[in-house]
């Protein structure tokens, strides 16, 4: 998983960069502020052969840079989640 934190005013351009992206992307209510807010994106476990979970990692945070949205990669977690997520943007 990757968590992103930036102003929620990029909010909408980070969660249509995740759909495009096929990722499934989540707001983390419990953190963040009026102003700002945090994203939890999940990288999928059926990704393309050869590709590991940094490649991944470093993708999106590229992608994110570019985007402009002002949000940036603050945490890059190893867990596995077996079910949806709930509260899904």
């Amino acid at each position: 998983m990757l968590r992103f934190s930036g102003p929620r005013s990029g909010l909408d351009a980070v969660v249509a960069l995740a759909h495009k992206a096929h990722l499934d992307v989540l707001e983390l209510t419990d953190r963040g502020s009026s102003e700002d807010c945090w994203v939890e994106l999940a990288i999928p476990l059926n990704r393309s052969a050869g590709v590991d979970d940094e490649q991944v990692a470093r993708s999106m945070e590229h992608a994110m840079d570019r985007l402009g949205s002002g949000f940036r990669l603050r945490e890059y977690l190893t867990e596995i989640r077996s079910d949806p997520v709930h509260g899904a943007c």
